[in-house]
């Protein structure tokens, strides 16, 4: 676990206004002032938006897809087996190319296939969720992608505060 100083520095990055939401989450990202299973969570919460975002849509995803990033939330608890998240991959990798197939979904299923992988795919996972904005016109993706950014960036803060109080907790 990185310690409070390096949480707060990430912190600090997150709450630079004048720099671009995505910007900020990347230069978090490169900085590593993190734990790798705090950005295997956000990328579960990405994905998990990005289904709710095809709902919303008016598509509606495989419940398969809510199941495997419940392994993947077991397994970041120890809660389930290596084993157990290979087969969960294993069914989204699947669920994916055939939404590709489909052409249905398919920004959501990548973004579910990539929360599963290791902390290298969360970045990915969050990029495909991006692309679940709920408007079909092009002149409107700019700034629902902006929105999107914008609700990973505050996610992670609330993410990174919630390790800060932990580290706190732990040293009484």
């Amino acid at each position: 676990m990185p310690e409070q100083t390096s949480l707060q520095h990430a912190l600090t990055l997150l709450s630079e206004e004048s720099v671009d939401p995505a910007e900020r989450i990347h230069a978090v990202w490169l900085t590593g002032h993190w734990p790798a299973s705090l950005f295997e969570r956000l990328a579960c919460d990405c994905a998990e938006h990005a289904l709710a975002n095809e709902k919303a849509r008016g598509q509606e995803p495989s419940p398969v897809f809510w199941d495997v990033l419940s392994v993947k939330r077991r397994w970041l608890r120890n809660e389930a087996t290596d084993e157990e998240l290979q087969k969960a991959l294993a069914q989204a990798q699947l669920l994916s190319h055939q939404a590709s197939i489909d052409q249905k979904c398919y920004e959501a299923a990548a973004a579910v296939s990539d929360a599963l992988r290791n902390v290298d795919y969360a970045s990915r996972s969050m990029a495909w969720a991006m692309r679940t904005s709920p408007s079909s016109e092009p002149q409107d993706e700019q700034p629902i992608r902006l929105t999107e950014a914008q609700w990973q960036m505050q996610h992670l803060k609330t993410l990174l505060e919630e390790a800060v109080v932990v580290l706190e907790e732990e040293k009484r």
